[in-house]
């Protein structure tokens, strides 16, 4: 069981790890380059409006300040699981 709480650990921390490291790039500063990073470089241009609207709801708070607060959130419960998992904290 403990394995397997590392391991989830491990995963909670590289989560926050990489939101951490996605908050530190400002928003995209126009439509095209917001475009690639919701649906890659090879997406098709234009992207219809529907698409768009469906993306912009189904991911509201991915701002910086939101990854840092997630970042920070992530780290901090996977600290505590993996201290949880070895012992120290019980």
């Amino acid at each position: 069981m403990a394995a397997f709480l590392l391991l989830v650990a491990a995963g909670l921390l590289w989560l926050g790890v990489d939101a951490l490291l996605l908050s530190r790039h400002g928003s995209p500063p126009n439509p095209i380059e917001k475009d690639e990073m919701m649906f890659g470089k090879a997406h098709r241009r234009p992207v219809p409006d529907y698409v768009r609207a469906f993306a912009e709801r189904r991911y509201p708070f991915a701002t910086s300040g939101s990854m840092a607060f997630y970042g920070w959130l992530f780290v901090g419960l996977g600290v505590a699981l993996g201290a949880f998992a070895v012992g120290l904290w019980d």
